[in-house]
């Protein structure tokens, strides 16, 4: 609904006398009930009202110095005094709303019409006692604010600072992507050596089992070289008792038939015949040796070990009874020139050598 200058307030006039007629109708009792209902409309606005106990004066007497309460009838006369102050606050002389209009609903209208003048004075003190301390808050706040032109200065900073840290961002964003993708490399990296350790350490371990039943076949084989060589050893002794005892029974069986000394010193079992020369068995692989090989320029005198050799040879003259083998290995002739098809060995210088018991003399033509 619609209302302009005096009309609206001739409407809001006469729906509250009606209201104001049929609450002078009521009794006391419904006095009370209608302060209750408008308490109820105000909500936080206003507090409730203090309903007064009405008490009898037999039931209790009063003190001394004691107020007595009002009578009822005297507050029904002060409320009714209030009722017409409010009348003729809104009356026809009143022109509080001029060059303002308001634009009501049919229900807000009837929500207006049915509010105490209490309640409404009450709201509007309230309302504008807040809008003096919002207002007085933003005039507050405003004054503290900077000038425009330091706004701006302060706004063009704050961007070139923002441009800067989306850049820095954004570099930070590249490097962070290399880095995960080095960081996923090296966990493909981490995860191959992982797995070849894991394979080496298989191999290790059986590579340890196998030592170990290597080092078992070891010392199982050292133990059965021991028992090989002892058993070679004993073998050794009986074959050598053997061979030594059969050599000894040759020699007293061939005394015995051809009647010679069997405990003769040249008779020894580690000496054998070689080239018509009674010699030890170890130097018969030497003379062979040397006789094999002609091209050394030596000749061979095989002595028996004394202890000490040593000699000058001169031209044609030999010394000492010895055998003199050549180069063909014929004995040659002892202390004189050998002459063999026409060729003439002149032995001028002699050096002898001790090589396990034949004597190298150094031949020169």
């Amino acid at each position: 609904m619609a209302a302009a200058g005096g009309s609206g307030k001739d409407i809001y006039l006469e729906l509250r006398r009606k209201r104001m007629e049929e609450e002078k109708k009521k009794s006391v009792g419904s006095v009370g009930r209608m302060a209750a209902e408008g308490s109820s409309q105000r909500g936080d606005l206003l507090p409730p009202p203090v309903e007064k106990k009405r008490g009898k004066r037999h039931d209790r007497p009063s003190k001394p110095g004691t107020p007595r309460p009002p009578s009822p009838k005297k507050t029904k006369n002060t409320e009714e005094r209030d009722q017409d102050a409010l009348s003729a606050l809104f009356d026809s002389q009143l022109k509080i709303n001029e060059g303002l209009e308001v634009s009501l609903s049919p229900k807000e209208a009837e929500i207006v019409s049915a509010i105490r003048p209490e309640t409404v004075l009450y709201a509007l003190n309230e309302f504008q006692a807040r809008a003096v301390v919002m207002g007085r808050h933003l005039e507050t706040v405003l004054s503290k604010l900077p000038e425009s032109s330091r706004l701006s200065g302060e706004i063009q900073v704050l961007q070139r600072d923002l441009a800067e840290a989306n850049q820095r961002r954004q570099e930070v964003s590249l490097q962070l992507g290399s880095v995960k993708n080095e960081r996923s490399q090296l966990l493909g990296e981490h995860n191959t050596l992982k797995a070849h350790c894991k394979e080496l350490e298989m191999k290790d371990e059986e590579s340890q089992t196998a030592l170990e039943r290597l080092e078992e076949r070891l010392a199982t084989l050292q133990a059965e070289h021991t028992a090989a060589l002892e058993r070679i050893y004993e073998l050794e002794g009986y074959v050598m008792a053997q061979h030594e005892e059969g050599f000894y029974k040759a020699v007293r069986q061939t005394a015995h038939l051809f009647n010679f000394d069997a405990g003769d010193d040249r008779i020894s079992i580690e000496k054998d015949v070689y080239d018509g020369v009674l010699m030890n068995i170890d130097d018969i692989a030497s003379a062979k040796a040397a006789a094999n090989d002609p091209g050394k320029g030596y000749v061979s005198i095989c002595v028996a070990i004394t202890a000490s050799l040593s000699m000058r040879a001169r031209t044609g003259v030999g010394h000492g009874g010895r055998h003199v083998l050549g180069r063909d290995g014929r004995v040659l002739s002892e202390g004189r020139y050998w002459r063999d098809m026409g060729k003439s060995f002149t032995l001028y210088r002699a050096q002898w050598q001790c090589m396990g018991g034949i004597i190298m003399v150094n031949d020169t033509t």
